[in-house]
């Protein structure tokens, strides 16, 4: 079904005015129709899908592949994620559980772990034409690994893992120059 806006436009002095009544008369049709029919509106699908959402961040969904299986524009999303705070809580929880199940997983990484690989075949017996299927499990003990462990320990103990700590040192040194030149311009120096 589609609607058209209609406007009527006069001209009195130069000036073009819009007569809004007969736009308003057809929102207020479409209001009519969305009551009626049960149709939704884009933002009212949002919101009743925001467990989906939640669930979706917390898998690292991104936003074009949300507004995608929703059926909206990403303008809108933002739009909506302005206007609504729910939907912004909703999406801070789902990326924060992302967020941990990957620290957890990385931190799995760091240790001596037990890997097992599945290897799945179907043999046939020549002799009596059978077909076996067969399931191997193998299972290997695999040492951490290294670049997790860099990873957690420079993010976990900033402190004493650093990549670089002569830029480290330099760049220590010019904020303390920059905060004196700052004080030096406030208080007129020395």
């Amino acid at each position: 079904m589609t609607f058209y806006f209609i406007r009527r436009t006069t001209v009195d002095n130069r000036r073009t005015t819009v007569e809004r009544d007969f736009t308003q008369s057809a929102l207020d049709f479409l209001c009519t129709m969305q009551y009626y029919t049960g149709m939704k509106s884009k933002v009212d699908r949002v919101l009743n899908n925001l467990d989906k959402i939640k669930e979706w961040k917390k898998h690292g969904a991104t936003d074009e592949q949300i507004c995608s299986q929703l059926g909206i524009k990403k303008t809108s999303w933002y739009k909506y994620i302005k206007e609504h705070s729910e939907i912004a809580d909703t999406i801070k929880i789902g990326i924060e559980g992302f967020v941990m199940e990957l620290r957890g997983e990385l931190a799995s990484q760091c240790f001596k772990h037990r890997l097992e690989t599945k290897k799945s075949y179907i043999k046939l017996d020549l002799e009596t034409n059978h077909k076996t299927q067969y399931t191997e499990i193998t299972s290997k003990e695999v040492d951490g690994n290294i670049s997790a462990i860099h990873l957690m320990l420079k993010n976990l103990d900033r402190n004493n893992w650093k990549n670089d700590w002569d830029n480290y040192d330099f760049r220590k040194q010019e904020l303390e120059l920059r905060k004196q030149m700052n004080e030096d311009k406030i208080f007129g120096g020395e």
